[in-house]
């Protein structure tokens, strides 16, 4: 113990307890300093992090149609709600995922594509609606069908009414809400019948190939107004568009070969002083015109 005590005692300098040493202020106040500046930058860090200054405040809904531009600021609000790496706030500025987002609507609304901008605290998001439903008159009435071909519902009153000022069975209204997609095919059957929740009027073949080609006459400058069938049991219309002439068209055919059947007829066949009243484009290579 006495050993041990000793070499314990030899380790310690020697004082005057009269006269305490005094500690060097110098050596202190660098760590002084850094803490300062560390606590400093750690609140700032979080103020700015969890603080209201660079969060997302507005969310800014354009180019719907049928949707409620309130339910996909909704379902973007879930999203800026989420943590990201379980701690940071997604409705930050700077952590927003923005290309994340474009990818998660679609999965919830009929949508072709969405464009999401951040300018300051506003969100903007731009929409192209994909078409979901198409519109068919039976008489004085206009229901709505899905892609499957089956009726969804009747039209309601202003949507019947944009489908009839559409297709031009009523005066145009320039304060008529758009209510109806406006690239929406519109079929009508002459044989007038009333049609309940859920009847099958079209195959799913049928209704996809209508949209199809409805966006190629597009692609060629040809606005189309109308299908029209003489009989729903068969694949054939007679498509009216913004020209003088009809086209027939066969909705379970290869549609590409129509259109390119009914191009190079109009190209090569045709100008703008002579148009036919009708071409026939359902039998694959062999196009009719009168």
């Amino acid at each position: 113990m006495r050993f041990f005590e000793a070499k314990s005692y030899e380790l310690h300098e020697t004082s005057n307890p009269l006269f305490p040493r005094k500690e060097n202020p110098r050596r202190r106040w660098p760590w002084v300093v850094a803490v300062v500046v560390m606590t400093l930058a750690i609140t700032a860090g979080a103020g700015l992090v969890y603080g209201p200054y660079l969060s997302i405040e507005t969310i800014e809904v354009t180019g719907t149609v049928t949707l409620n531009p309130e339910d996909i600021s909704n379902k973007i609000q879930e999203q800026l709600d989420l943590k990201r790496l379980l701690i940071l706030p997604n409705s930050h500025r700077w952590f927003f995922d923005a290309k994340g987002t474009e990818a998660i609507l679609p999965q919830f609304f009929p949508l072709k594509s969405a464009s999401i901008q951040k300018h300051g605290s506003t969100l903007r998001v731009d929409v192209i609606e994909d078409i979901f439903m198409v519109a068919l008159r039976s008489g004085d009435n206009v229901y709505l069908i899905a892609p499957t071909g089956k009726v969804i519902r009747a039209a309601e009153p202003a949507e019947q009414a944009a489908v009839l000022e559409k297709v031009g069975a009523t005066a145009l209204s320039e304060s008529a809400p758009a209510v109806i997609h406006q690239d929406m095919p519109i079929l009508r059957e002459k044989n007038a019948l009333a049609r309940s929740s859920d009847d099958q009027v079209f195959t799913d073949t049928i209704i996809k190939n209508i949209i199809q080609f409805s966006d190629g006459l597009r692609a060629m400058g040809i606005s189309p107004v109308e299908y029209v069938s003489d009989d729903t049991s068969l694949p054939w219309f007679a498509v009216t568009s913004d020209q003088a002439y009809l086209i027939l068209f066969d909705a379970t055919q290869n549609v590409e070969t129509e259109l390119t059947v009914l191009k190079t007829v109009l190209e090569e066949r045709f100008t703008a002083d002579e148009l036919p009243s009708y071409i026939d484009v359902r039998f694959g290579n062999r196009v009719y015109v009168r």
